[in-house]
């Protein structure tokens, strides 16, 4: 496991060569287990970062690149605005907006995005579209959802206006100027070949349903990804191994999703389409995103379980010291099956939001971070809990009806 769980960490952006390398290795590891494996072809735009710049008063300052942003370079005159009620009022065409306070407050969903999109943020993206400046930059500080500060405001290959960020030091001696900034933002976005990979084990005749057992496989840029989520896989792995004879109630399909870390989400939405067109219902999703960190506990949170469900659950975690239940949370591959009222898990460190989201997306989300013997305690608690699901009604039934 510890073998497998080095060769996971690592940059992986979907796209990259590390993130096809990583995919060809989960296959490989899913056929010697014995599992059916399935590939879904899609195409993704990949981001190459390059570093960028706004001059101000001779001086340079280099600034954060927007993801997917489009290349720009030009002085302009800026304007700046903090609410919706004062963005309204500016005229900044072909000049540069510069966002602050309430408007640059925390990410915004990427237009359209199929699962969240909130009517706040399609408001502020529409009114910033309709203003048409030449550039954006948005003044952001500490992300509330990773360790970045500042964080990018837009990561969104389908907004077409260049974007950058930069903290409030920076933006202060932008204001002090009266005159035109000098603005270079470097980025480049081509198109790559990925895939949608899925590990499967199938009854025949027909199961009582499927359980999709999934982890992230990509990262951001800029971070190894050791909790977010190589832990993650590493656990979907070590459950796939223990689960290679499993001859209960279930088909299994494991799915290491490959872009939750970016806009359009392809992989995603690959897996959706593929169970839409087949017949057997999804009974439960189990998503492990940034488990196992050094000091904590792993904590499961459930989402729309009946009774029983939760019973077995309960009983479940019990015979385990290290496994908690944990506060739910919605911003992982679960949050598309919640909203659908399948029953999910969702499986994390306990210390999620006092400690490991400090570490998410940033540099210091290193192997060291990761507690490797909590994985393979985590993996056993997914497995039982698996295996003990064949005790439920509609388990039960179907082998009774097997068995006529």
């Amino acid at each position: 496991m510890n073998e497998m769980f080095y060769k996971i960490v690592g940059e992986r952006v979907l796209g990259s060569e590390k993130n096809k390398e990583l995919n060809q290795l989960i296959c490989d590891a899913a056929k010697t287990e014995g599992f059916e494996t399935i590939r879904f072809p899609f195409i993704c735009n990949y981001w190459k970062k390059g570093k960028s710049f706004v001059t101000c008063l001779g001086i340079v300052y280099e600034i954060g690149t927007g993801p997917f942003s489009a290349s720009f370079a030009g002085s302009r005159i800026f304007t700046k605005a903090g609410t919706m009620e004062e963005l309204e009022c500016k005229y900044c065409e072909d000049g540069i907006l510069i966002l602050t306070d309430s408007l640059s407050a925390s990410p915004l969903m990427p237009k359209d995005f199929p699962f969240y999109y909130p009517e706040e943020h399609k408001q502020l993206i529409e009114l910033i579209e309709k203003k048409k400046p030449a550039a954006v930059i948005a003044v952001t500080g500490k992300h509330p959802m990773c360790g970045l500060n500042p964080f990018p405001l837009f990561e969104d290959g389908n907004f077409r206006i260049p974007s950058a960020y930069i903290d409030s030091s920076t933006a202060k001696r932008i204001f002090e100027s009266d005159g035109p900034i000098f603005l270079e933002i470097c980025s480049e976005v081509t198109e790559e070949n990925c895939s949608q990979l899925v590990a499967a084990k199938r009854k025949n005749p027909p199961a009582a349903g499927r359980i999709v057992v999934c982890a992230h496989m990509d990262t951001k840029n800029d971070t190894p990804g050791a909790l977010d989520n190589g832990a993650g896989l590493a656990v979907l792995l070590e459950v796939m191994k223990r689960l290679r004879n499993y001859n209960g109630a279930y088909d299994l399909e494991f799915v290491p999703f490959n872009g939750e870390e970016q806009y359009e989400v392809k992989g995603q939405l690959e897996y959706l389409n593929y169970i839409q067109k087949t017949k057997t219902p999804v009974e439960m999703v189990i998503n492990i995103d940034s488990p196992c960190m050094k000091g904590s506990k792993t904590a499961f949170s459930s989402y729309n379980f009946d009774k029983s469900l939760c019973d077995l659950v309960d009983r479940q975690s019990k015979e385990y010291l290290e496994i908690e239940e944990g506060a739910e949370w919605y911003a992982g591959d679960h949050v598309m099956f919640t909203f659908q009222g399948t029953p999910c898990m969702a499986v994390t460190s306990s210390n999620l939001f006092e400690d490991t989201l400090e570490l998410i997306h940033t540099s210091k989300d290193t192997a060291e971070q990761v507690d490797l013997r909590l994985i393979e305690v985590t993996a056993d608690f997914i497995a039982d809990f698996i295996r003990s699901m064949d005790s439920l009604p509609e388990a039960v039934e179907q082998k009774n009806n097997k068995a006529r």
